[in-house]
């Protein structure tokens, strides 16, 4: 699998263009076992998570339809990101070589395979979206009643996934044109543009669940629970860190891969590059079906699931109650029906 070097180099071809050949190779070489590390990180975490799987989809919902695409776009999430590693993977067995042109003696890269590379394409312009998707389920479920807010996040989802797919045309058009794609500098907004709709969603659900705190109201201590969660109940809580540990490490995997795509330190056509969104896609994949499992099932991490719980009890806790010391599991027949919960 590592790319054989040469025993024996031509005469005349300079140090510097050796070195940057030996480089190449080690590049391509660390690339695919990342790849190969991402592809099993997401393989191992799908079959930790196979029960709570089967729990969701044996669920019994009052909107079976919602539920059944809900749950497929959950598992196209799983697939696409299996499938964006194993393509990948493919398309970065290539083999550094020289080349010799008008007397200048170049370090080239043998053409990337057609289907490999057009599979990275597609898997590449839905992962992403699809995780900030299920992002944005959570914002459906806590802001369930402000349609115009839904409405407003919504087409700001539809506008990046309508980015990546502009950006998937762009990469095709290169692969047809080079039969290999370099990323640039103009690639790097495809993860600009996703943070931002990620940031947005984040502090709207944060500060939203933060005016469930049973402290008091006050702006300081709505801050406070914005940023700590202090005053939550179970739940609410589980909804607030489980956003604020996809949030910090999208946030974070996001800016590293910018940085490297926007550095002179590592060249264009460098392996480096692709090295950084692979963990992205990696852990953004793993944690967006996560939090949609807790959300899904109701689960607050270290507890025992509750065995009947609607978000509704979340959303519609009693701010005022000072002594509430758990989620009601039994809301009354005559409660407010949320439009999603997790028995959707």
């Amino acid at each position: 699998m590592a790319n054989a070097l040469p025993t024996s180099v031509p005469s005349g071809i300079p140090p510097a263009t050796i070195e940057e050949l030996i480089a190449i190779a080690v590049e391509l070489q660390l690339l695919r076992y990342v790849e190969l590390i991402c592809f099993t990180i997401c393989i191992w975490d799908w079959i930790l998570s196979i029960s709570d799987e089967l729990r969701m989809v044996r669920k019994i919902s009052r909107r079976p339809r919602l539920a059944y695409c809900l749950n497929a776009v959950y598992f196209l999430l799983r697939l696409s990101a299996l499938g964006w590693h194993c393509s990948n993977f493919l398309s970065s067995n290539l083999t550094a070589g020289l080349s010799e042109t008008n007397g200048v003696t170049q370090v080239v890269l043998s053409r990337e395979s057609p289907t490999a590379t057009v599979a990275s394409i597609v898997f590449d312009t839905l992962t992403l979206p699809v995780a900030s998707w299920l992002f944005y389920i959570r914002l459906c479920a806590v802001l369930r009643h402000d349609k115009r807010a839904m409405l407003f996040f919504g087409a700001l989802w539809g506008t990046v996934f309508a980015y990546f797919i502009y950006d998937g045309v762009n990469a095709h058009e290169r692969l047809t044109t080079l039969h290999a794609i370099k990323p640039g500098k103009v690639d790097a907004w495809v993860y600009i543009i996703n943070a931002i709709f990620d940031t947005l969603v984040y502090l709207a659900v944060s500060w939203q669940l933060a005016t469930l705190s049973v402290t008091g109201g006050g702006f300081k201590r709505r801050l406070l629970s914005f940023a700590t969660g202090d005053g939550l109940l179970g739940l609410t809580k589980a909804l607030l860190r489980g956003g604020q540990v996809y949030y910090f490490t999208c946030i974070a995997f996001g800016a590293a891969t910018v940085y490297v795509i926007y550095s002179d330190k590592v060249s264009s056509g460098s392996p480096l590059k692709g090295i950084i969104p692979g963990l992205h896609v990696c852990f953004a994949s793993i944690l967006a079906c996560r939090i949609f499992r807790e959300l899904k099932l109701g689960i607050i991490p270290g507890d025992e699931p509750p065995l009947d719980l609607e978000l509704a009890t979340v959303v519609l806790a009693a701010r005022t109650d000072s002594s509430a010391a758990e989620i009601d599991t039994h809301p009354e027949p005559d409660a407010p029906r949320n439009s999603f919960s997790p028995n959707t």
